[in-house]
């Protein structure tokens, strides 16, 4: 890698191929800021999103837990009522 001091570039090859490294400009600069955050507030919509379509809350667990196991002792029950 070479740093050229007069136009604060730097230079190197990779792979057989020359690239020249420039330093943004300040609205250059901003403008990537901006855009990146945005892309961030996107992703972190997405996440948000599709965690919502999971189910955190356990008492919907336990709910299901007496919903089955009620069912269970009803059927239970009308087995023994007809046998």
């Amino acid at each position: 890698m070479l740093h050229d001091g007069l136009t604060n570039k730097l230079s190197f090859n990779y792979i057989g191929n020359k690239f020249i490294l420039k330093h943004l400009s300040p609205k250059k600069m901003n403008n990537d800021q901006i855009k990146m955050k945005t892309k961030r507030d996107k992703v972190k919509d997405v996440e948000k999103k599709s965690e919502s379509l999971f189910i955190k809350d356990s008492s919907y667990f336990k709910s299901l837990l007496l919903i089955m196991s009620s069912y269970q002792n009803y059927n239970q029950l009308s087995l023994n009522f007809i046998g």
